[in-house]
């Protein structure tokens, strides 16, 4: 009997340690989510909110963003209903355009979203010409922060190490990329976003298409400090 008590008293413990814990991280997460909330470059937890809102509760994310992939897990709600497909950020890039298109297809009756950083999406931007050939209806965000932030992120040390990385080619600029652009050329419904008022209707206009859309979101680089 003792043992049983003793059991359950820890149990309870480890219930309400965990809880606690679990709010702390919410209040934490909250307070990081709103730093930042109408600066520009966009915040982009901002961005994830604002999704989270707008998509269907069934759809499918299929997510090749490897900086923004932490902020995204964070602040979209995910359930058994609505699904997340994506690998380790490591290896290759540009899979994530055609592995949506495939999912799309493969799905006819349910909302897939590709969740693209915009390096990621340049290994693979032929697939636009895929989506207007086929008018698969897919809606493609890119989470553009003008930079590959994986490469940059390497260079952890003083600023004049970060500004040779960016020379070497891990910044997206000069000139810059317009995806929205980008996909009109193929026929494509596209908006670029670039105040963060702007992101509800965006999407909510892009989620209305019955053909493929495209939403470039210019997001602050999520550098690391470490």
């Amino acid at each position: 009997m003792f043992s049983e008590q003793s059991n359950g008293r820890r149990k309870t413990e480890r219930i309400e340690c965990l809880q606690k814990a679990k709010a702390q991280t919410k209040t934490e997460l909250e307070s990081r989510s709103k730093a930042g909330w109408d600066a520009t470059p966009i915040n982009a937890a901002r961005l994830m909110r604002t999704m989270d809102k707008l998509i269907d509760q069934d759809a499918l994310i299929v997510n090749e963003s490897p900086t923004s992939k932490d902020i995204l897990m964070s602040n979209f709600q995910f359930t058994s209903a609505r699904s997340y497909f994506s690998n380790s950020s490591a290896g290759h890039l540009g899979w994530g355009l055609g592995a949506a298109i495939g999912a799309a297809l493969a799905s006819p009756k349910r909302r897939v979203v590709a969740c693209l950083g915009d390096g990621s999406a340049m290994f693979g931007i032929q697939g636009l010409w895929t989506l207007a050939k086929y008018r698969v209806p897919l809606l493609v965000i890119v989470f553009n922060n003008r930079a590959y932030m994986a490469v940059k992120n390497q260079f952890r040390g003083p600023e004049e190490r970060i500004r040779i990385a960016a020379e070497m080619g891990a910044e997206l600029v000069g000139p810059e990329i317009n995806f929205s652009r980008l996909a009109e050329t193929f026929g494509i419904f596209g908006q670029r976003v670039e105040q963060p008022e702007a992101i509800e209707p965006a999407l909510k206009r892009a989620l209305e298409q019955s053909g493929p859309a495209a939403v470039d979101v210019v997001i602050a680089q999520n550098t690391r400090k470490d």
